[in-house]
């Protein structure tokens, strides 16, 4: 996360935070862990992360 200091937009942080959850953390745990319901999962994500 390095390149989030670089970034002064608060627009383009948050779409480079968001592409990097999706693409590297979200994408590794499905994969990962064999998970078959995404929707739920990504739902039980942001109830735990409120």
């Amino acid at each position: 996360m390095p390149l989030l200091v670089n970034i002064s937009n608060e627009e383009q942080k948050r779409q480079y935070l968001e592409n990097l959850y999706n693409e590297i953390y979200f994408k590794d745990i499905v994969e990962s862990k064999g998970i078959k319901d995404k929707d739920s999962f990504e739902r039980l994500i942001k109830l735990l992360a409120s």
